[in-house]
């Protein structure tokens, strides 16, 4: 049984007119073009690739206790890559903005209903 039958009319009216008006927010448009930007850049995606790459061998070299030093200079080189790109730069701007967004707005939603909403939002069960 879903969560959404025991929404009522007016909670899920508002929560539509909610979600619309942050998908119309500056940080969002904003973060969405900084995406698709992003996702069309195959040498951006490439190099977040590499990185997700040689970290994923990092954190398993780590657990055995082997780390190799061309591996961390490895590592080094391809953050310092990632940090320099404008494009993988404006993607994390741009996706921090949106976060401080989400933020305010979760703050808001838990000042009206004086819980903290985003914590309890965030658990998926009771146990």
């Amino acid at each position: 049984m879903s969560y959404r039958q025991f929404l009522q009319p007016e909670v899920k009216e508002a929560t539509l007119h909610l979600g619309q008006n942050l998908i119309s927010t500056e940080p969002y448009l904003h973060y969405k073009r900084a995406e698709q930007a992003l996702n069309d850049d195959p040498a951006a995606t490439s190099l977040l690739n590499s990185l997700a790459q040689v970290q994923a061998r990092m954190r398993k070299a780590q657990a055995k206790m082997s780390v190799n030093p061309d591996d961390l200079m490895t590592l080094g080189d391809l953050q310092a890559q990632v940090q320099a790109n404008p494009i993988i730069s404006e993607y994390n701007t741009r996706k921090q903005q949106l976060t401080v967004l989400l933020q305010e707005t979760n703050t808001e939603i838990s000042q009206l209903l004086g819980i903290n909403f985003a914590t309890i939002a965030r658990h998926s069960s009771c146990c």
